[in-house]
């Protein structure tokens, strides 16, 4: 055994020197540090110091223990770990230049505990001013404990092959362990720096909570929290700030390769000041590219937040971007929230999207997971909403984003004249076969929506739009441009809405069930006219109503028929089960050739 106490009367802070330690002799198994006369220790950095553990006694007073740019870890922990009995807290600070994770100045290894919430560890570069970050490593099954984390990135761009900033990284079987970690952004010029905590291999966040601060310069990334390989986010808690400086982002999350957001909390805030961006998490935005299945959700919960303060300050988000791979939002729940101030911007609320590029191989799926959309908390706010599109002209060879077997709800507003949350397809993007319903408004709120625009489909989906108390409360579902209901199932209630007048064409539909909703379409020599293949289904003692408009051609004329629906079974109804408005002062008549349904105008 090699057990030594740093010396009351010690000669010069080096760690490494044999006269600091009672025994004459730099101990490698326990460290322990009661009163002295020096407690700045500092580490050699072309000696590699290693320990089993560091104890420091009832009697201690507060250390700073200091690591510079070294080849080689200063100094390795590979026993019990770091314990701290006094009443002071204990920094460890490593401030330094370094190539990435397999250069770190200090090292955890084996089953090493960091410590408990009076141990404080502190990554950045030499001086603020400077560029990178010196690296915290743990590996094997070593554990974060419940110590203290601050990673900082310096102002100048840093050399290739230097990291972006300081790292706290974690690989093989490591574990964050209850730790709290706060991770800084961009203090200079170039934008893409910041500090990180990395967990690589098949380490986990286990219960850590971390707050990745947004960006404070221009142009500038907050801090980042990233997952590599299978790691995961396990229980650990996750605050994406959003920015505090114009033009800046915020804290990020990101998950790539095959990670996941295991049983994780994603909070993720709007910015503080316009053009800002918010807080994001986000799934294969990042190399490596994966094959398969890519980056997970997992079974997270994700609260992206709307503008509190500006209406021009980016919401909180999640992006499934799928650059590098396939993400899933597998069985995680997202909660889309709505500004609190009157904005334009779409991107203001919380919001979630799955996209992918033109000409990319990889496509993103809402799996199995659940959303919910918020209204805008205001008149002329933005609600939250989840968006599903590809960016860019696509080739054909692309696999559009779906919704998968997602169940999806749009609340409707409690505010008078504030929008319910939505959710939109679009550029061949599919509904797949999710589940989505839109919540009625009250109060003069407007109810939830579901958009489906340029070549995108319904899918096999089922949409239920609930019954409202008035016109204003009804959810609505609309079909813009060449989209297609295909072989989804609609279920309307009471005041809800189908808009088909925008469409381009024919609209096909799988089933239709109505109680008193209204179908929009545009009348011309393009009718915007439903198709129904399954079945139509209209509640008993209810009416389907119309309200026709003309088309913006100007090819409507009065006195001829235009077929508005078919459906196999449409011969059993009565015409007067249908109603419509007025165009022009002129009467709609209604009649049944079969199984479909025409109106005409006859000049008053």
């Amino acid at each position: 055994m090699s057990n030594a106490t740093w010396r009351e009367t010690a000669v010069d802070t080096w760690w490494n020197n044999d006269e600091n330690w009672s025994t004459n002799e730099v101990p490698w198994d326990i460290a322990r540090f009661s009163e002295t006369n020096i407690n700045t220790v500092s580490f050699d950095p072309n000696k590699a110091a290693i320990i089993d553990s560091i104890n420091f006694d009832e009697d201690a007073c507060a250390y700073n223990f200091y690591f510079t740019t070294s080849d080689n870890p200063s100094l390795t922990v590979k026993g019990e770990g770091v314990f701290n009995h006094s009443q002071y807290t204990q920094n460890f600070c490593v401030m330094a230049l370094s190539h990435g994770m397999n250069n770190p100045q200090l090292l955890f290894k084996n089953k090493a505990v960091a410590g408990g919430q009076n141990i404080r560890y502190h990554a950045g570069p030499v001086n603020f001013e400077d560029a990178g970050g010196g690296v915290i490593r743990f590996i094997d099954e070593s554990n974060a404990g419940a110590a203290q984390f601050y990673i900082y990135t310096g102002a100048k761009k840093p050399q290739s092959g230097y990291t972006v900033g300081a790292e706290v990284s974690f690989g093989d079987n490591a574990k964050a362990g209850t730790a709290s970690f706060t991770v800084y952004g961009t203090l200079g010029t170039d934008g893409d720096t910041f500090g990180n905590a990395v967990f690589h291999d098949e380490s986990s966040a286990e219960n850590a909570t971390f707050t990745n601060q947004g960006g404070t310069v221009d142009s500038g990334d907050g801090g980042n929290t990233q997952f590599y390989q299978t790691a995961t986010a396990a229980n650990a808690c996750f605050y994406n700030k959003g920015a505090t400086h114009p033009t800046a982002f915020g804290g990020d999350v990101a998950f790539d390769s095959q990670a996941s957001g295991g049983f994780g909390t994603f909070h993720n805030y709007a910015s503080s000041v316009n053009t800002g961006y918010g807080g994001v998490t986000s799934f294969n935005n990042n190399p490596p590219q994966v094959s398969g299945v890519g980056a997970s959700a997992g079974h997270g919960k994700f609260y992206n937040y709307g503008a509190v303060s500006g209406d021009k300050c980016g919401g909180g988000h999640c992006e499934f971007s799928s650059k590098n791979g396939s993400p899933t939002a597998e069985h995680g729940t997202f909660y889309n929230y709505g500004s609190k101030v009157i904005a334009q911007s779409p991107s203001t609320a919380g919001h979630t999207i799955f996209s992918l590029n033109a000409g990319s191989s990889y496509t993103p799926t809402a799996g199995s997971a659940t959303f919910y959309n918020f209204s805008a908390e205001v008149a002329g706010g933005t609600a939250g909403y989840t968006e599903f599109t590809i960016y860019g002209q696509p080739t054909g060879s692309e696999t559009p984003p779906t919704a998968g077997n997602a169940h999806i709800y749009n609340h409707g507003s409690n505010q008078q004249g504030a929008y319910g949350g939505y959710t939109a397809f679009k550029m061949g993007a599919s509904a797949g076969q999710s589940n989505i319903q839109l919540l009625a408004g009250v109060s003069g709120g407007y109810g939830g929506k579901v958009i489906f625009a340029d070549d995108s489909t319904a899918g096999s989906a089922m949409i239920t739009a609930y019954a409202a108390s008035d016109e204003t409360g009804g959810g609505e579902v609309a079909f813009y441009d060449s989209s297609d209901a295909q072989n989804a199932t609609l279920s309307l209630g009471n005041y809800t809405q189908l808009s088909l007048s925008y469409h381009n064409g024919t609209t096909q539909l799988g089933t239709l069930q109505a109680n008193n909703c209204c179908l929009d379409i545009a009348l011309g020599q393009k009718v915007t006219d439903l198709a129904i293949a399954d079945s139509f289904e209209l509640a008993n003692g209810s009416q389907l109503h119309f309200y026709f408009i003309e088309a913006k051609d100007g090819t409507f004329e009065t006195g001829t028929q235009y077929k508005v629906l078919s459906a196999p079974n449409l011969s059993s109804f009565n015409v007067s089960r249908f109603s419509a408005n007025d165009i022009n002062s002129n009467k709609p008549v209604f009649s049944l050739s079969g199984n479909s349904l025409y109106v005409s105008y006859q000049a008053s």
